[in-house]
């Protein structure tokens, strides 16, 4: 198994989990605002804990802890597009717009545009 899968079956895990404490049927699959304050600590260990033993060459770079603390930003899904695109991150991506209103997980003409004039590496 590899670490991106072993991080897809753990969330998956903790999504059902958190749902002990939720009404049934109510949201399909996410979180309601009911969940036990003990699932959702839960949770977040064990998502924490197992990111943690993603080693630096696995199909996705981590991002140092620095750079997750700060607001998300295009170049930043730029940088680390495996982990913010298609690893553990890509929620937060799509919860996420960039100064021209588009979620960064899509294309961005103004953003490319940007990046192309300030010389960045990313284009």
């Amino acid at each position: 198994m590899t670490p991106a899968e072993l991080l897809t079956l753990i969330d998956d895990y903790g999504r059902r989990m958190l749902h002990i404490g939720s009404l049934p049927g109510s949201a399909h699959g996410r979180p309601t605002g009911n969940e036990s304050e003990e699932a959702k600590a839960v949770y977040a260990k064990i998502k924490e804990a197992v990111e943690q033993l993603v080693p630096d060459n696995a199909a996705y770079r981590r991002p140092p802890a620095d750079v997750l603390a700060k607001p998300l930003t295009h170049q930043v899904v730029a940088e680390y597009p495996d982990w913010f695109l298609s690893g553990p991150g890509r929620e937060q991506a799509e919860r996420t717009q960039c100064a021209h209103g588009y979620n960064l997980t899509d294309s961005c003409p103004g953003c490319d545009a940007d990046d192309e004039a300030a010389g960045h590496p990313f284009v």
